[in-house]
């Protein structure tokens, strides 16, 4: 019974904490094509998809490298 209170907890835990501080964004200009930008695999290409796909309280993760408007 203690288990399931514990996976049951620590669920609404990660639940209540993503909620909050709200989504992450990546973007990486080396990506052959802009994908979802919901992780590194899938980076924006550009700053600006990222930016116009935040909200506020995210969080948008740049990679390292030259990008040009």
């Amino acid at each position: 019974m203690k288990e399931k209170f514990v996976i049951t907890f620590v669920a609404l835990f990660i639940c209540w904490t993503s909620s909050v501080f709200g989504a992450e964004w990546y973007v990486k200009g080396t990506m052959p094509t802009s994908g979802d930008g919901t992780e590194w695999e899938k980076a924006f290409k550009t700053i600006e998809e990222g930016i116009n796909a935040a909200a506020h309280g995210d969080i948008v993760w740049v990679a390292p490298g030259v990008y040009t408007p």
